[in-house]
């Protein structure tokens, strides 16, 4: 019985740490803030991270890193809140690399309407 009680703490502390080790967002400038404007070019709404492709005016495309889908779902944001071609402003952590053109979500606005993500 020893044995065993051993062996699940150990599997636990070993998926809780990689699964804690996933949430690293080194790549990004935790300190800094950016929005940026343009089209909606592409929505991956899945797990671990769902994926927005923006297309900004001078033809630029960013990949912002945005909640799992299960996360959003909860928080009223579905595969189809926004669709392809709106256009939205997408607030975020930039990458550390200019060149990367990569943010971590931290906002979202569709200009059209108004929807916001965070709501409020």
């Amino acid at each position: 019985m020893g044995r065993t009680v051993w062996v699940a703490a150990a599997a636990a502390i070993v998926i809780g740490g990689s699964a804690q080790a996933h949430h690293s967002y080194s790549l990004y400038l935790e300190d800094r803030t950016v929005s940026i404007e343009g089209e909606l070019a592409e929505l991956v709404y899945r797990s671990p991270h769902t994926i927005v492709r923006l297309k900004t005016a001078d033809s630029a495309t960013y990949n912002a890193e945005w909640w799992d889908c299960h996360q959003l779902a909860s928080a009223g944001v579905t595969g189809n809140t926004l669709r392809i071609g709106d256009r939205i402003v997408v607030t975020g952590n930039p990458g550390r690399n200019r060149n990367d053109r990569i943010l971590h979500v931290r906002g979202v606005r569709r200009i059209a309407d108004g929807w916001r993500w965070p709501a409020g």
